[in-house]
């Protein structure tokens, strides 16, 4: 099974390993800081789909611990990642006319988050084995205007990586693109789960960018 419980727990170390690294390599430079969490918090989204499959692999009801785990996992998908990535990217952004276009995306993230969070009183999930992958059914994403949703998500995450000047930090936003076409056109019934797992091991290469930026800013680079 390409996507297990041990592939998310041994993802969400890898990345846990990956994101400390990323953060002590940072230290001494503020702006990159969030970028370099990015790893750990895909790392406690990894982890928290690891304890739903510890549940299907035991048997166990998915409720209690499970559904907590869940509501973790899809905060961070839905509600983080859209915020999270134009914000890291406008903090590390020196160019006046760069940053305020990820300024507007930030804008467009908060106001994506608090639709869903006006939606949040007729809530329902339910979670399943689906696939090699994990079904997470929210009802708002399951009405005429999912598709919508959907690409309206993926622009929020994905196009602010291509307005940053940050060297390289395209190739990340390219591979992670392409991840999401593929995902969508192969396990489009469980695409949460599986493009976050491969988004996860993308995030790997935020490591490698961000030495190479570092490299340039030599007042701030240790080897």
């Amino acid at each position: 099974m390409c996507f297990s419980e041990a592939a998310s727990f041994t993802a969400a170390a890898v990345l846990t390993l990956q994101g400390l690294a990323a953060v002590r390599l940072v230290r001494q430079y503020k702006p990159f800081l969030l970028i370099a969490c990015i790893p750990l918090f895909f790392a406690i989204q990894q982890f928290s789909e690891g304890l739903i499959w510890h549940y299907f692999n035991q048997g166990f009801a998915i409720d209690g611990f499970a559904m907590i785990a869940a509501y973790i996992f899809l905060t961070l998908a839905y509600l983080v990642w859209p915020i999270v990535i134009p914000l890291s990217l406008y903090l590390s952004e020196s160019n006046i006319f760069r940053k305020r276009l990820l300024g507007l995306f930030i804008l467009g993230a908060v106001v994506w988050g608090l639709y869903l969070l006006s939606l949040t009183p007729e809530l329902t999930l339910s979670v399943t084995n689906s696939e090699n992958g994990i079904l997470y059914a929210v009802n708002y994403f399951s009405v005429s205007s999912s598709l919508l949703l959907k690409w309206i998500y993926l622009g929020l995450v994905i196009i602010p990586i291509f307005i940053s000047s940050l060297r390289y930090i395209w190739f990340f936003g390219l591979v992670t693109l392409l991840s999401a076409l593929i995902t969508y056109y192969l396990y489009e019934t469980t695409f949460t789960s599986v493009w976050c797992f491969f988004g996860a091991l993308l995030s790997l290469i935020i490591y490698k960018i961000l030495k190479i930026n570092l490299a340039e800013r030599t007042n701030y680079f240790r080897s």
